[in-house]
């Protein structure tokens, strides 16, 4: 980078005078290739020029490709320049081994061409010389001589191919020059370096002179690779937006290759221009050398959990990874994925170009949590309050779930259960069991259960009324939609007698129960709410309901004997302490049961104190009962995860 940076002009204007040039050259008598040699341009030279071609290059300089070309086999070659210094180097280098070579000093506004004769005319750097965002009017007449020469000098199918770093004036100029009189077909195709040391890419613009006009305008076409194929645009708007996202990834790449970055991202698009994946790069900044690497698929459905969706989360992720970069790819719900492995091949070009330069590991690690969700759109609607949700049912180690998810919250997953196809190839909800370890948990809030409230996607709620018959229970939902798609396709029971609905936003419910005196209080209150992800790390419940306030509310709405039981969900171990404090100093007890998800903490909060010792003997003693009762499948996993549970600690 530094070897470039010392031959940078000092202003744009520099760019056009000749006497920079002459100073350019004279500084760098040797060969320096401004935008890629021979080799790397081969690629582009091979699959647009044939070795029998009539070759004439712009502004040849003391560039090395004239003779590279030539001992590549293609000889009908003439070189063209305004400084006579170059023009005489040029010619005493190459008269002795190459004498078929031609240099002349011409400038590219007569380039001394018969009409028709040349089959491909190459400027590599020349035009992004005479053209810079802010050339004069002298400038712009030089180049449009430059292009009238072209047009006058090429043969039917030939070709011009501009080498150039694609500013957007460039692109409009020899689009508005060439475009219009229907007889170019103009592509434009991302040079591939392998050499990083250049944050801006290089691009060959390649126009085809057409034998006779078209009776329409040409389509123009963008080729990110010469193995790939080609996309067609139909003006120059869509086609600089092609250009710029590959810039802006030519220079990401370039950038977190070189250094380390606490963390950067960028997405990358399908070719209807809709986000299929974002790639986040996170680095371990106290790290001498980023010698590691690897990349992290989150997988749909996960995409909000506290570990993918926040800078601190990702940065825990990186340290499990014990690795020193972490690329982490979060995936979009609106795209399909077939599996893992089509992942890595569409990614494989993007992470090896994010790979640190002092990695030397030759395969990359490709880590995720199981494989990649194949989901099916059950259905989709918007809410006012929600917005956007959509009801999916996904393959997860060969059993089906649905999902109730909310779009607008990068993918909030609200609600999950199990279904299975009865008899007649109909789906069904699998209601004997609780799909969520969490919500199985929370059960051992319940001693003797007469009323309950519960909060969220119904879930837990139906479980409830199904299987304790003497319940009376009381859900609360701020969303009425979000009540309908529960009932419709979740399997939550409509109201009747054990069962009541109430359309209202929690904490003012709770207000209203709270100070009614003669309003009946709750045995159990169940809070198992998500909301959008806080910036403190908080997943579940809002923080709005772990405020010292709103404890007080729920402990106030229940009756003497009353237990409140709820999901905690965080990474943040800050968070969690700041929420358990603020628990402790509400609740005369306070159990925390860790459960089997990765980061759900179950809080247990009776309103009679209690010890450590008593809380798990009416565990013992709710599992020594249930065993007495009769041989169903919900009542065995209870038990089961019953004796699992450990209380891992008492505020």
């Amino acid at each position: 980078m530094s070897k470039l940076a010392a031959v940078v002009p000092k202003s744009q204007k520099e760019f056009t005078d000749p006497r920079y040039w002459k100073k350019f050259f004279e500084k760098h008598e040797s060969t320096f290739e401004w935008y890629g040699d021979y080799q790397q341009l081969s690629p582009i030279f091979d699959k647009y020029i044939k070795p029998s071609d009539t070759i004439l290059e712009n502004g040849c300089g003391n560039s090395a490709l004239a003779e590279q070309l030539y001992d590549n086999g293609f000889r009908k070659y003439r070189g063209i320049d305004t400084d006579a210094k170059v023009i005489k180097m040029q010619k005493d280098n190459q008269a002795s081994k190459r004498p078929e070579l031609v240099f002349e000093c011409r400038s590219v506004a007569e380039n001394g061409s018969i009409n028709g004769s040349v089959n491909v005319i190459i400027d590599k750097g020349t035009l992004d010389a005479l053209l810079p965002p802010d050339y004069t009017e002298d400038g712009e007449k030089l180049v449009t001589q430059n292009f009238d020469e072209v047009d006058r000098s090429l043969a039917p199918l030939g070709r011009y191919i501009v080498i150039t770093l694609a500013q957007s004036h460039i692109i409009c100029k020899l689009i508005a020059h060439f475009h219009p009189r229907k007889k170019y077909l103009i592509r434009v195709q991302k040079c591939e370096f392998a050499d990083r040391d250049v944050a801006m890419p290089v691009f060959a613009i390649v126009i085809t002179k057409l034998k006779i006009p078209m009776p329409i305008l040409p389509s123009l076409e963008f080729s990110r690779h010469l193995m790939l194929k080609t996309d067609r645009v139909n003006n120059v708007d869509e086609l600089m937006g092609l250009i710029e996202s590959e810039q802006e990834l030519n220079w990401f790449t370039h950038h977190v290759s070189k250094n380390s970055v606490e963390e950067a991202a960028i997405q990358i698009c399908d070719k209807q221009g809709a986000y299929r994946y974002e790639l986040i790069v996170v680095d371990n900044m106290d790290a001498k050398v980023l010698d590691t690497y690897a990349v992290f698929i989150v997988p749909l459905g996960r995409e909000s959990d506290w570990v993918f969706a926040t800078k601190k989360g990702r940065k825990i992720l990186r340290k499990d990874c014990e690795k020193s970069r972490v690329v982490v790819v979060r995936l979009f719900r609106d795209q399909f994925y077939k599996s893992l492995e089509e992942i890595q091949n569409e990614l494989s070009d993007f992470v090896i170009s994010l790979k640190p330069l002092q990695c030397t590991e030759t395969d990359i690690a490709f880590l995720s949590m199981g494989g990649v969700d194949v989901k099916e759109t059950v259905a989709t609607g918007t809410s006012e309050i929600s917005g956007s949700w959509a009801v999916e049912q996904v393959t997860l180690e060969g059993m089906t779930h649905r999902r109730l998810v909310f779009l607008g919250n990068r993918g909030l997953v609200q609600s999950e259960v199990e279904v299975t196809k009865n008899k007649r190839g109909k789906w069904q909800i699998k209601s004997d069991i609780l799909s969520c370890d969490h919500h199985r948990t929370m059960l051992t809030a319940i001693d003797v259960v007469d009323r309950c409230i519960g909060v969220g996607g119904g879930l837990l709620l139906r479980f409830l009324f199904e299987k304790f018959l003497k319940a009376q229970l009381v859900g609360v939902e701020l969303d009425p939609d979000v009540v309908v798609v529960a009932q419709k396709y979740f399997g939550l029971p409509h109201s009747d007698e054990r069962l009541k609905f109430v359309i209202q936003d929690a904490l003012i419910f709770l207000q209203e129960v709270a100070l009614e005196k003669e309003k009946q209080k709750f045995d159990v209150i169940f809070v198992d709410l998500s909301g959008q992800m806080a910036d403190d790390g908080l997943s579940c419940p809002p923080a709005a309901f772990v405020v010292e306030s709103s404890l007080v509310l729920m402990r106030e709405c229940l009756n003497s004997k009353g237990c409140l039981a709820f999901n905690l969900v965080t990474r943040d171990e800050e968070v969690a302490d700041r929420v358990k404090s603020v628990i402790s100093k509400v609740f005369p007890a306070a159990f925390v049961v860790s459960t089997l998800e990765d980061v759900n903490e179950v809080i247990i909060c009776p309103l009679v104190k209690q010890e450590p010792s008593e809380f798990i003997s009416r565990i013992k003693e709710s599992q020594n009962e249930l065993k007495k009762k009769e041989d169903k499948e919900w009542i065995k996993s209870y038990i089961e995860d019953l004796e699992r549970l450990s209380l891992s600690k008492c505020l």
